[in-house]
Formats: C-alpha cells, structure tokens, sequence
C-alpha cells in the first residue's frame, strides 16, 4: 500500500515547485510512492529540465530501472551507463515492459536499451561508480585508452542536468567497514562534492530517499554552504524533527494526504521479534501454507545460500516456487530469477540479499528478515503489501538470532543487539502493530528508532568534509595525462571515491552462457589462494575500423593481480590493455581493448547458486 494517485499528484506538484526553488532539493518519501519514477509520470518535467542523470548505488536496479523507464518514456529517450553489456526487454499485454531472461527466445518484439557510456540520452540512469569514475576522471570508454581524457564532457553533462542521487546507504559491502564507518564518509563526501560541483555550474541535484536523518541533510548543507529545498512526506512529529534541525521544509501530511491508507496498512500489517534462525520460520510458514508470496532477506551471501538450501525440498512440497537471488550472481543469472518472479501469480519464496532493498518493484505478503540498521529494515518491509488488495494481510518478521546479529554487526559495522533490544522493545508496546512506511503514529513507527539524532555527527562532518576537499583538489589540479590523474585518485580514494572496497570482475559460464560476477576483494583473494581462479585473464578487443573482435587469455598470477588491484585497481587495468594494444598494432589499425575479467576455475560458479563459499558467514 503506497500512496493513492491524488495524493501522488499532489506530491509530483510539489515536486516541480521545489526544483524552481533551489539547486539542491532533498525529496523524503515513503517507499513505494514513486520517488524513482517521478519523470515517467511527468514527463513534462523532463522536457523542462531537458535532461536528467539517474544514479543508482547498485548496478542489479539499473536495469530494472532502465527497462521500466524505457517502457513508458521510450528506447530513444532512456539510455544507461554501467558494466552491462546489454539490456533487453519485450513489451506484454497492458503496455508492461519486463527485462527479457536470457534463456528466453528473442522475437521481432525484443527491445534494447541503449548504451549510454557519455551520459547523452535525455534521460540516462547510472551508477555511483560510473557516474563518479566519469566526472573525476573521464568518460568510461576513455578511461582505458586515452592519453588525456575528457572529465570536463562528464563535468559539463552534470551541469547541464538534473541530477538525481538515489538511496546512497545501499553502497553497502558484504564484509566489514559499511557505510556506517569509512564507506559512509565517503559515500556522503561524494554526494556534497556532486551537490557543490553542479551548483557551480548553474545544475540541479535531487537525493531521494526514505529513510535519512536531518541531520545528514544539514551535515551536506553545512559542508557545501548550500541550503537545500526539502519536500518532506510524512507525519507532524518528523516534520517537527526536520524542522529543527534543518529549518524551513515543504511539508505535506501523510495523514491528510493518505489517511484510510494508513490506517488500513496498520490494520494489516503485524510485526514480531523472533530469535529462531530465519530458516526455521520460512520452513514454518511453509508447512502452514497461509501466505502466498514469502520474501526472506539476509544480510549476506552465504546466510542467504543457507536459507536456500534448507528450505527449498520442504516449501517445494507445499506448493511454492523457491528461488534465491543475490549480488554474488551473474547478470544473467540474476536477470533470469528476476524474470521468474513476475511469470505468474503461483505461491512464491524468494530468498535474497541487500540486492531487493531498492528499486524493484516487488510486492510480498510476508517478509522474514535478518536484523540489519533501520534504514535497511525500512526498505526491505517496503517489499510487503507494496500494493493494495482489499482484506490481504501482511506479516514482518525480524531475526534476532545470534546468527542474525553478528552478520549484521559483520556487514554494518553498527550495534546490531542494540537495534534488536529496541525493535523487540517497540514491537512489544505496540502488541505487533507497527508502522514501517509512513512514519506514524508516533509511538508505533520503526522511523522512531530510525530518526534518533546520528551520532558523532561532528567526526562524520569532519570526515565528510575531508573527503569533499579532497574531491575538489582532485578536479581544480591540473594533470600532465590521464596516467598521473589516476595515480593521485587511487591514492586518495584506493579506486573509489564512493566506496572503500574494490570489487574484482570474475569470467563465468551459466548454463553454456559466458558472463562475469563482480565479486568482493577478500572473496576474490581467498578463491585466487585456493587455486580455484585459472591462471588467465580474459580480454576482449574489437578493431575499431573493421568491426574484427579476438579474445585473448593472458598468462597471470592471480594472486599477485588480485594484490595489484587492491593498491592500483584503475593503473593495473590499463596496463593491461597498453599491453595488448601493443601487441596488437601490426594487426588492428584501432585496437579498443575491454578487460573482462579473470577466469573462474570449472564447476567453483554454481548454476543454482552463485559464486558462494563453503564456510557461511
């Protein structure tokens, strides 16, 4: 249940007139009621604004995105920028678009998205990753080849934009060192840096959200000296909270805006507190046969591949599609299961990762949960009755297994009992009737907990800050070549001015299809340790002028490629390709050369599961 379209309109309305008022606006919504899709539903928008840069943390909502986008304002307006080499999706009854399964026939009714890596298109949805690699550095096809580089063509698309920055949290890793610590100063250094940089050049920035704490509002504001125009969906109690610590907000009433919604999504939601193992109750709920669609969300790989296996003979004997999706899978994979879940209406359990949080738009009745920080929680419920069905009933269920505790405090780096004593705190005041949406009533909404004061505000904003200057130095020097640009930037920001852990390309082959899983640092050294990455790295070279492509395996050590990578991801890569353009100048006139990635050992991919390890964690 998400807000109904009066009240949608009311809020698009509001929309508009913020972005006249300010080059920074701050957009907080409750899930599910259109915040990513809000030029697909005014396109007039985008014709004013001519031109809008959509980013997203994770590269798995990009094609949905994409797709979705595509579908509704046309394959000539919407391009993307990110590692995929191509997405494809067909057009089915009622004008729904859904991304074409790999495995799936392709028809005269096929579409594609196009490929923006320039960021062209009147609407071009991205990543952080891309987006920042192409304003610091240059545009991504450049990156590897050219002398120079070109970041002033990116610089000069943002400024010519409006650029919207989605759900910055899910940068989140599945190891140590989140968000909440060294990834979170740089993850909100960036989005100062970006909000600064366009303002400069007369652009616009958007972040949207659910889910953020005044507080990092003003911490941005304080850094940039921009004051930003915030358009606040939700209770009195949270426009109060806002309002004094960020000033002035255009505030609309949740209540007076969706009141019957409220409280019908109160009537039928019901949370608990569990200290069984997220598996236990799956398997309960199995047996009982009561709900229809079942999502189950761990906070890693490994926990969610357990969940899988422990469920799927049992939950398959009473009926139900199980299926597991995760950021460990390849695209294709992924896109596969993905296209699975919207095949029919049959009862469903999907176990998954922090990959669901955002931007799918996925409806369950129930959802099992590991414990995780409340803005992770908040997204993950705004899977469940996401759509309103008159007398469907909801059900949230959270982990506070010890299992369930540690992977949290492994993966977030926050005091996972500490939000569990809480929740189990509010859940018991409120007999199970809580709120995870609309943030009222007060005493019974998990944004209660959600939007406590952030604390060590002043080491975050010191933090923040160093990182902004940091950004700035980087873009006001100027550099002999592109070489030294990226040396000074891989010093500074160890590959990534977003994130603080490098992820490694690994070639795959699902079911006789070759693709490529972007795995974690310390997952990629413990397979290279245990031999179970071939000694080859895979290379891709199209000649330019004749259109010729090879493939070539170069001999490497991948435990010292792997180490290369960890201290100079973006120099290891270009020596690569320096490499075979070398050796390829007798025989391409224009050799573009593409890094695809290093060789997975035979049979270390599972076809059902993913790139997992044997030990869970």
């Amino acid at each position: 249940m998400s807000l109904p379209l009066d009240a949608r309109r009311e809020v698009q309305d509001a929309f508009e007139r913020i972005l006249e008022e300010s080059s920074f606006s701050v957009f907080v919504a409750p899930t599910g009621s259109g915040k990513s899709r809000v030029f697909a539903h005014r396109r007039s928008l985008l014709e004013e604004y001519g031109k809008v840069v959509h980013v997203l943390p994770l590269r798995s909502l990009v094609e949905d995105l994409a797709v979705d986008l595509a579908c509704r304002l046309g394959s000539d307006v919407v391009g993307y920028q990110a590692g995929i080499r191509e997405i494809s999706y067909v057009v089915e009854g009622g004008g729904r678009c859904r991304v074409l399964s790999p495995l799936e026939a392709r028809g005269s009714n096929v579409k594609v998205v196009d490929h923006d890596e320039y960021m062209l298109h009147p609407y071009t949805v991205t990543t952080y990753d891309s987006y920042s690699l192409s304003l610091l550095l240059s545009p991504l096809p450049e990156i590897m080849l050219s002398w120079y580089g070109h970041p002033d063509m990116s610089i000069a698309v943002a400024g010519l934009s409006l650029n919207m920055l989605d759900e910055v949290h899910l940068l989140a890793p599945d190891t140590v060192d989140g968000v909440e610590g060294v990834e979170r100063a740089k993850a909100w250094g960036f989005v100062a840096s970006v909000v600064k940089l366009v303002e400069l050049l007369g652009g616009r920035v958007v972040y949207a959200t659910a889910t953020i704490q005044p507080e990092l509002v003003r911490l941005v504001q304080d850094v940039v000296k921009v004051r930003p125009k915030v358009l606040l969906v939700a209770s009195k109690w949270v426009h109060e909270r806002y309002s004094r610590v960020v000033g002035d907000v255009d505030w609309h009433d949740v209540g007076e805006l969706a009141g019957d919604v409220v409280e019908e999504y109160l009537d039928s939601l019901e949370t608990r507190v569990d200290v069984r193992e997220p598996y236990e109750v799956v398997l309960e709920l199995c047996r009982l046969e009561e709900s229809s669609k079942i999502l189950s969300v761990l906070n890693t790989v490994g926990r969610a591949v357990q969940v899988y296996n422990a469920v799927k003979r049992v939950c398959r004997e009473h009926g139900y599609q199980v299926l597991l999706v995760h950021g460990r899978m390849s695209r294709l994979h992924r896109a596969h299961i993905v296209s699975k879940i919207f095949e029919d209406n049959r009862r469903i359990v999907l176990v998954a990762t922090q990959v669901v949080e955002a931007g799918l738009d996925l409806d369950f009745d129930v959802l099992v949960t590991d414990v995780a920080p409340l803005d992770s929680l908040v997204q993950r419920t705004g899977r469940i009755l996401r759509h309103r069905v008159n007398g469907r009933k909801g059900l949230v269920i959270v982990s506070v297994s010890e299992n369930a505790i540690s992977s949290c405090e492994t993966v977030y780096g926050v005091d996972c009992r500490k939000v569990a004593s809480e929740l189990r705190e509010l859940v018991g005041e409120c007999r199970g009737r809580v709120d995870w949406r609309f943030s009222c009533p007060e005493k019974c909404t998990a944004y209660r907990l959600l939007l406590k004061p952030v604390e060590s505000v002043d080491r975050l904003r010191e933090n923040v800050a160093k990182h902004y200057r940091n950004v700035f130095e980087l873009l006001y020097t100027q550099y002999a070549d592109l070489e030294n640009r990226i040396k000074v930037f891989e010093e500074r920001f160890r590959g990534s001015v977003v994130r603080d852990a490098v992820r490694v390309p690994l070639l795959v082959v699902w079911r006789g299809l070759r693709d490529v899983v972007e795995a974690p640092l310390w997952l990629t050294k413990k397979l290279a340790g245990s031999r179970a990455i071939a000694d080859r790295l895979v290379v891709e070279v199209i000649d330019v002028d004749s259109g010729e492509s090879l493939e070539m395996q170069l001999h490497c050590n991948p435990t010292a490629f792997v180490e290369s990578l960890e201290e100079r991801p973006l120099s290891t890569l270009k020596a690569v390709v320096k490499k075979v353009k070398s050796r390829l100048e007798s025989r391409f006139s224009k050799p573009y050369p593409r890094v695809v990635g290093l060789k997975l050992g035979e049979n270390v991919y599972d076809g059902e599961l993913g790139l997992v390890q044997t030990t869970v964690i």
